[in-house]
């Protein structure tokens, strides 16, 4: 049985998600920057758990200020990694490097909700120019590295008609593409949900009732 950790490396991120808990705090001031320490990275690196997933609730794992080191020290003891990010403000060589220490057991996970013009719908702060670099970046890890990378799609009402277009794009780049359905709507009445139903995770459509107009 694989024993699997997950990680909150650091409250930092440079996005703005208006359902994120970390937006949701900080509006209200009650988060600080606080990233974990490399001494406790080194209790994970020594413990008994085999995988260990970063990610996060109120931060993105990549500003932690020495991620690349926890990377390192990870894989030098000998741990299976999966990332989630977004991917933004950090360049192709931040990448290249990181690829570079991964292998085919290891996985990375861009979470981009959207296509050309709708990308930044729900990831405030992600710009058009941020969209084609991760999408570049997507590219060069599967293309030039042995290690597994995604684009993780969340559908939203503003990016639904954008799926197959996206799908397309991520296809013609050898990129795997994955749908993502959330759970996380402020009631049948969101006006971030997709009208399309059948893109809103199952759990959610298990706990509440709508009403055809």
């Amino acid at each position: 049985m694989v024993k699997t950790a997950a990680l909150e490396l650091t409250t930092r991120c440079r996005l703005e998600c208006p359902k994120c808990e970390r937006t949701l705090m900080k509006k209200k001031e009650k988060l600080a920057n606080v990233d974990m320490t490399m001494e406790l990275v080194d209790f994970y690196c020594a413990s008994a758990f085999d995988k260990i997933i970063l990610s996060g609730s109120y931060g993105d794992p990549i500003y932690h200020p020495n991620f690349l080191e926890v990377v390192k020290r990870l894989k030098a003891a000998g741990k299976v990694i999966w990332i989630s990010t977004n991917g933004s403000g950090k360049s192709k060589e931040f990448f290249r490097e990181l690829f570079a220490m991964l292998d085919i057991d290891d996985q990375v996970s861009f979470a981009v909700d959207g296509y050309y013009g709708s990308a930044g719908g729900y990831r405030v702060n992600f710009t058009e120019s941020d969209f084609e670099q991760v999408i570049e970046i997507l590219e060069m890890g599967s293309k030039e590295f042995d290690v597994r990378v995604r684009w993780q799609y969340i559908p939203f009402s503003f990016n639904e008609q954008d799926i197959e277009k996206a799908r397309d794009l991520a296809h013609s780049k050898n990129i795997h593409f994955m749908v993502k359905k959330s759970t996380r709507w402020d009631g049948p009445d969101d006006p971030m949900m997709p009208k399309d139903k059948s893109l809103v995770g199952q759990f959610y459509l298990d706990h509440h009732e709508f009403i055809d107009s």
